[in-house]
């Protein structure tokens, strides 16, 4: 298992102490930056819905839907999402503008791959596209219900067209405990996989013309302040990964060494990064709620009661992220 490294020049930065939403999200994840619109799109998976902010005037607006939704990436030729809902994989519309939730939008799930026998038990969570445009996403232990990490149940999948005009399913890894962010180089060499509770980030050589993975091994093993959770990469392909119980963000160079941390005073569960804004310097944060980490009585952990589920902004003059790739279908 591969520790990671603390180079001599670590950074240590503070984010901002006022999140850019004021809003009070269970369990927000799944941040996705749209640069056409100026949007930043997200989910709330404790509240089945997902958020769409304007970052020029500030505007939220909020789509309802019936059931839970672990991630979202925008379409390269289409309107709307692609999603990782609770079951399986489905599209979303642009905006649902007349849902509400006492009436939530029906999602209609295109791939169930979730055995109908565990669907109770498990659910989609964190995903990402490959240059190609195909959606990979894990599923884990439905929320509420206690986690038992030594049986490591989690799956990863990829979402994709079959070449027919429908789509398919196929599931490219098991025997994880919470497959969480996952992430691609900017050549589309690397992959990024993250096993949550067993606090690492793997990686793989990825042939995106193939789809294949191969020579797995541990980009890091987290050793210290919170479970990885979700990432994203910039232009130097140095990996930002937030800590669930952290409550950071830190970034990985490609060898795994750490060289800054992003350090929340007034947030606890980070949950997801990424990057944003008119230059894309812009590090959008989403934060789960203490309520959904049942530590929001815990008198210890008071000074983050009141901000975390809320979205953070943290600029980062110097440092370009990558748009999250689209699906192609």
């Amino acid at each position: 298992m591969v520790a990671a490294k603390l180079v001599p020049t670590l950074s240590i930065i503070k984010a901002p102490l006022k999140p850019l939403i004021e809003i009070e999200t269970v369990l927000g994840e799944g941040p996705v930056w749209e640069p056409e619109t100026g949007t930043l799109h997200f989910v709330d998976v404790g509240s089945n819905c997902v958020h769409h902010y304007h970052y020029a005037t500030g505007k939220l607006t909020t789509d309802w839907y019936d059931c839970m939704i672990g991630s979202i990436a925008l379409r390269k030729n289409h309107p709307g999402f692609v999603a990782a809902a609770q079951h399986g994989f489905a599209f979303l519309p642009e905006r649902s503008p007349h849902s509400t939730k006492e009436r939530p939008d029906k999602i209609n799930f295109i791939l169930n791959p979730i055995d109908l026998n565990l669907q109770s038990k498990r659910m989609f969570n964190d995903g990402a596209c490959d240059a190609s445009g195909r959606f990979f996403a894990g599923t884990k232990t439905v929320r509420g219900i206690p986690m038992d990490d030594h049986l490591k149940l989690g799956k990863a999948y990829r979402f994709e067209g079959d070449g027919k005009g429908g789509f398919k399913a196929e599931k490219i890894m098991d025997h994880l405990t919470v497959p969480n962010g996952i992430g691609f180089s900017s050549d589309c060499r690397t992959m990024y996989v993250t096993d949550t509770r067993a606090m690492r980030i793997v990686s793989f050589d990825y042939d995106d013309e193939t789809a294949t993975m191969s020579n797995e091994r541990d980009f890091c093993k987290t050793l210290y302040l919170g479970r990885p959770d979700g990432l994203c990469l910039d232009d130097q392909d140095r990996v930002y990964s937030a800590k669930w119980a952290g409550p950071r963000v830190t970034r990985y160079l490609p060898d795994g060494t750490i060289d800054l941390e992003i350090v929340f005073d007034t947030a606890y569960n980070i949950t997801a990064p990424v990057f944003g804004g008119p230059n894309m310097d812009i590090l959008f944060v989403t934060t789960g709620s203490l309520k959904e980490s049942l530590e929001d009585q815990d008198p210890k952990l008071s000074q983050y009661r009141a901000d975390s589920g809320k979205v953070f902004a943290v600029h980062l003059p110097g440092v370009r992220g990558v748009e999250k790739r689209r699906f192609g279908w």
